[in-house]
């Protein structure tokens, strides 16, 4: 079972990807001692019309600052947006990529909507001749059909992705929802398949082990939960839990300190997690970016929010 840590990426949504130099070194030290499979450090992208912080580009620069002990597998996300629209998808990838042989950086996952995933093509070839391992991840899995689930595996393949990822982006599916997900997605994919769940109805933990159980060996998580709207998994929940089944051998004694301290501060700040919006954007099939907006303006009170998720709810928008 492989477990990977995205929370400096999908964190990045509350702080603009802005943490401070001492909190990212105390992180990658907790994740090497606790053995963390897969450490995903950000996004990487071409750039910003915004001051945004360094694990929103997470240039090869950045990373061999850090000295990340060569047994960790090092991560960074793109959109796939940011490729299929650029003119040459190939030159794109060469402009933020180098060798592989000259970055920290082991595997590119890619964040894609379906219609996403087969112009994505030239970008994964050109990324596997510089030497880098590719997953990729489909969006808002839960508006898609087992036929395109099924389909969406076979791409994968046909492109030789090593990973192939489903994320429920609205976070409204119950753990019931992923057994048969899970299932098309190894009928297309022959090879590890991974789960990214968000925690809008607190379902995050329970439905990523029946992912597990379904067949899945790769799994996200994110310290204290931390990720845009409600978050995630909480890597000190589901670590754990996979020990107990005998899925993983991370220490997570190796998190308290982190935990404790560094993103406890964080979530104070900030306030991610669960609640009566997020349940609701969920249930309506609305994205938890919307839901973010809303709650952080400060114009809006409570009441006049619920009112607006059940207007969109009942007239769409």
């Amino acid at each position: 079972m492989t477990l990977v840590d995205c929370t400096l990426r999908d964190g990045g949504y509350y702080n603009d990807w802005d943490y401070s130099a001492d909190l990212i070194r105390r992180y990658v030290d907790a994740m090497e001692r606790a053995r963390v499979d897969v450490i995903e450090m950000g996004f990487r992208r071409f750039g910003a019309d915004r001051y945004l912080g360094p694990t929103a580009f997470t240039t090869d620069e950045f990373l061999s600052g850090l000295n990340i002990a060569p047994e960790r597998t090092v991560a960074v996300m793109m959109n796939a947006k940011d490729i299929v629209s650029a003119a040459d998808p190939v030159a794109a990838i060469r402009k933020v990529f180098a060798a592989k042989a000259n970055s920290r950086v082991d595997m590119v996952r890619f964040a894609a909507l379906y219609k996403e995933v087969e112009p994505l093509a030239p970008a994964i070839e050109e990324l596997h001749r510089l030497g880098y391992r590719v997953a990729l991840n489909m969006m808002q899995v839960s508006d898609r059909t087992p036929a395109e689930i099924v389909a969406f595996g076979r791409m994968c393949k046909s492109m030789g992705v090593e990973v192939a990822y489903i994320a429920d982006s609205f976070g409204g599916l119950r753990p019931s929802d992923l057994p048969p997900i899970i299932h098309s997605l190894l009928e297309g994919f022959e090879g590890p398949v991974g789960c990214h769940l968000h925690d809008n109805m607190t379902y995050a933990l329970a439905s990523t082990l029946a992912s597990v159980d379904a067949g899945a060996t790769w799994a996200d998580a994110t310290v204290l939960g931390m990720g845009r709207g409600p978050g995630n998994v909480r890597t000190e929940y589901l670590a754990p839990e996979l020990v107990r089944l005998g899925r993983s051998s991370i220490d997570v004694s190796q998190l308290v300190n982190l935990v404790a301290r560094d993103f406890t501060d964080l979530q104070r700040t900030h306030e991610w997690g669960s609640n009566l919006y997020y349940f609701l954007s969920a249930n309506y099939g609305i994205h938890p970016t919307y839901v973010m907006e809303l709650t952080k303006d400060g114009r809006y009170p409570p009441s006049q929010i619920v009112d607006t998720l059940e207007h969109l709810n009942e007239h769409g928008g």
